[in-house]
């Protein structure tokens, strides 16, 4: 299967560095995110890991949820530096989550195994909130749909992974046609990327053997 690091990219912030302008930075990186996902969510088709029903549910909420985070990504487009300020603060508190969750599951917290409960609307809004983050900074089509899943959801395990993807290829698909339409991708940058991250996906595949 798969390594991790084909769903957990973290191109924006070395953009970013470089004076990349950030809403160029955003829509390169949801374009460059959904060919890297592309690639892993086959496997998990052929193998049947993947919850359609999770991904949908989230989707209903998480599809309008990224078109309107563009939005409000383009009409910010003239103060990169607020753009730059969500990037920082999504990519701070992403893994802060990440550890809240996990110190709370190896703790056997109670309220982790009621959130695993959740109705339709709860999954929806969910969805809704990381789209608008997605659409808006391009971070978290992987790691907060992950956290979403481990948090709210009786998967695991490959099922976990592969719904993840495969829901990430939605909002990653939408999201960059969206930017696409503003004029915010630059397939030449996508394309230096793409490049540049085979020689790691390959040695990620060859040392997970």
């Amino acid at each position: 299967r798969e390594s991790r690091s084909c769903r957990h990219h973290r191109a924006a912030p070395v953009l970013l560095l470089l004076g990349i302008p950030p809403a160029t930075v955003v829509g390169s990186d949801l374009l460059f995110g959904l060919l890297t996902k592309i690639v892993g969510v086959g496997s998990h088709i052929r193998y049947g890991t993947i919850s359609s029903r999770w991904v949908w549910i989230m989707a209903i909420g998480s599809v309008p949820g990224v078109l309107l985070g563009t939005r409000i990504l383009a009409h910010f487009a003239g103060a990169p530096g607020t753009i730059k300020t969500w990037i920082g603060v999504v990519l701070v508190l992403t893994p802060v989550l990440a550890l809240i969750m996990e110190i709370a599951r190896r703790r056997d917290a109670a309220w982790v195994e009621r959130l695993r409960q959740p109705n339709a609307q709860t999954i929806v809004l969910i969805g809704f909130v990381i789209g608008i983050t997605v659409g808006a900074t391009s971070v978290g089509s992987g790691s907060l749909v992950d956290i979403a899943l481990v948090l709210f959801s009786p998967l695991s395990g490959a099922m976990l992974i592969g719904t993840g993807i495969a829901h990430a290829v939605l909002i990653t698909g939408t999201g960059s046609a969206a930017h696409w339409s503003l004029g915010n991708v630059d397939f030449a940058l996508v394309g230096q990327l793409l490049i540049g991250s085979a020689p790691g996906v390959l040695a990620g595949g060859w040392l997970a053997r």
